[in-house]
């Protein structure tokens, strides 16, 4: 059995391979076609070589074994055969040389029917069993030209300048086989063929799988985000369209009315009603496009600004915004903090819509507005009340039965529903209260008083650490942790590196959103999460050899940089992570200077 010990290593190694690439999605291309081709005919190979061992040691028939040796080697012809394909395939993408694909074919029909047709002397003696004869040397002849043509490949990409990257495995199979030569001469009953072909093939797979299925992930979250994007515009089309349509209508109205041209009067009035209907039309558009704006953007971007030079801004505006029946009294606490952290423009465009939706359902166009706040910790909750005695504006109101909450009631809207999609980006609210005399109207929003990043900062571990930031903007990060705290102060040392940056609290969630169309550049994941404390975490790698990288890698199906966050400990078990196979660690607490090290690292171009 000394003679097949390579054979029976290979099979194993075939057989893995194919439940592997076949266990995974596969990108449908002529170079995965052709490997799944070469898997498939190695196992055969390797089957039929194993098969003609054992059936010349229990049997020692002649003509079976002259059968099988022979279907061994047509078997063979067709291995070289796709794997000079397969060469071609790598770098022909537009099929020039579809003509030179039919020769060989050609050349490998006619082998093979001159193997089958020809003689073949076996020689079986002890553990040697082989062949010789005019159907041998065409197996052979049919190998030396294969041979030929992977050098001739390398030498012309070495020519081109072309990588060798993808064709590396047939160099390491014709060295595989000189090296196989020499050592049959010492050992001559050895059969490598079928071994040295698994080998070669484990080495390919990981040439075509991984890069070819996160580029095709990432394709289809891209045309995800595409066909959500046009969802979305048609939808706003339509919404756009069922909007403009009575104003449009208004305007047909005006244009069809008969005018007496001798009468100025009438026609001034004409010639007025037909520019208001003008400017509500445009009003709505400038709306449509502000909703689809306010809608687009997936957060607020949070900044310092001062509030009085903000209140100062919204001054103005509210002077241009009103009209002149509208009267406006303001009135603004002196006890404002004189910094914020948020979104200055996005406080001074809710607080326009707000002002214009309340003064364009009022009868009496009386508002009072008094701005005040609410400071509770790191926060300042900013009030913009708008008070007024007319009570019509009740009509438009209604009472929560559940929590006797007063609340507008308002359809149709543009300006309410961008009012709205403000106030849940800025985790604002609207409150309605009335009194005996009056409706208050108050408009709430949140704003902090210290940045999140240096309320991070002043932490113990942070301190009298600076850091140059670098751009990593276009670099996605999984971030797996159940401690929700601690997921939010890792997010805030992300920030400024421009990051997206994904969170997940389970493996169930993280091998979701691993498995989902979109990918990920890095993965940092804690090494406490639930139902796994750090020594059954470490156990657990060590019971299945990097138990968590496979699920990753599994989930995932393209290599990820994987960072593990280590609690610290006397028994250095973050030297065990990185042996089992994740890419660095990270000693907790996380700070600025150790993330830093970690995202340069292998973000950083070199």
């Amino acid at each position: 059995m000394q003679a097949i010990i390579l054979q029976i290593v290979g099979l194993l190694i075939i057989t893995t391979l194919i439940v592997l690439f076949y266990s995974k999605p596969n990108i449908e291309s002529v170079e995965t076609k052709t490997y799944a081709k070469l898997i498939g005919l190695n196992f055969l190979f390797l089957v039929v070589g194993i098969s003609t061992y054992i059936v010349a040691k229990l049997i020692g028939n002649f003509n079976l074994i002259n059968i099988l040796q022979k279907t061994y080697m047509s078997i063979l012809a067709l291995l070289n055969l796709y794997s000079m394909f397969y060469c071609i395939s790598i770098y022909d993408k537009e099929e020039k040389l579809s003509n030179l694909k039919k020769i060989l074919l050609s050349i490998t029909i006619i082998s093979i029917l001159l193997i089958i047709a020809l003689p073949l002397n076996v020689i079986f003696e002890g553990d040697l069993l082989d062949g010789e004869g005019l159907s041998y040397d065409v197996a052979l002849g049919h190998t030396i030209l294969s041979f030929t043509f992977f050098l001739i490949i390398t030498l012309y990409l070495l020519i081109k300048k072309y990588s060798l990257k993808k064709i590396s495995p047939y160099i390491i199979l014709i060295i595989l086989y000189l090296i196989g030569f020499l050592i049959r001469s010492c050992y001559k009953e050895l059969i490598f063929e079928g071994f040295f072909y698994a080998y070669i093939l484990f080495i390919m797979y990981n040439t075509i799988e991984n890069p070819d299925v996160k580029m095709a992930k990432e394709l289809v979250f891209q045309k995800k985000l595409a066909e959500e994007s046009s969802r979305k515009t048609l939808s706003l089309i339509e919404d756009m369209s069922e909007e403009l349509k009575s104003s449009v209508k208004d305007l047909e109205l005006i244009s069809n009315t008969k005018i007496d041209k001798n009468n100025i009067k009438e026609l001034n009035n004409v010639l007025s009603l037909f520019q208001e209907n003008s400017v509500k039309l445009n009003d709505k558009i400038s709306s449509i496009l502000d909703l689809a704006v306010v809608k687009s953007e997936p957060r607020i971007v949070t900044y310092k600004y001062e509030t009085l030079d903000m209140l100062d801004k919204l001054k103005q505006f509210l002077e241009i915004e009103k009209e002149d029946k509208i009267k406006l009294e303001m009135k603004i606490s002196n006890k404002l903090p004189s910094v914020l952290y948020g979104d200055e423009a996005g406080i001074i465009k809710v607080v326009l819509y707000f002002f214009d939706l309340v003064s364009s359902i009022l009868s009496k166009k009386n508002i009072l507005l008094e701005i005040d706040n609410i400071i509770v910790g790191n926060f300042a909750k900013l009030r913009f009340k708008f008070i007024t005695n007319d009570k019509s504006i009740l009509n438009y109101v209604v009472e929560d039965k559940k929590t006797k909450e007063l609340k507008l009631k308002i359809t149709n809207s543009i300006n309410y529903e961008i009012i709205n999609n403000l106030l849940e980006k800025t985790n604002g609210n609207i409150t309605i209260i009335k009194d005996k005399d009056n409706v208050n109207l108050i408009l709430s929003v949140n704003q902090r008083l210290v940045s999140e990043y240096d309320i991070i900062s002043e932490k113990e571990e942070n301190r009298n650490i600076k850091i140059k930031y670098h751009n990593y903007s276009g670099k996605k990060l999984l971030l797996v942790d159940n401690n929700n705290l601690k997921l939010k102060e890792m997010k805030i040392l992300l920030k400024p590196y421009n990051i997206d940056v994904t969170v997940a609290q389970s493996l169930e969630e993280m091998g979701n959103k691993l498995s989902d169309d979109e990918t990920f550049d890095m993965i940092i994941i804690d090494d406490i999460i639930p139902n796994f404390e750090i020594d059954s975490f470490t156990k657990e790698i060590i019971k299945d050899q990097n138990g968590i990288l496979n699920y990753i890698k599994k989930q995932a199906k393209y290599n990820i940089t994987t960072i593990i966050m280590v609690t610290p400990n006397n028994k250095r078990i973050e030297e065990q992570y990185i042996k089992y196979g994740f890419n660095a660690y990270i000693i907790k607490p996380v700070n600025k200077e150790n993330i830093d090290n970690v995202l340069n690292k292998y973000f950083e171009t070199k």
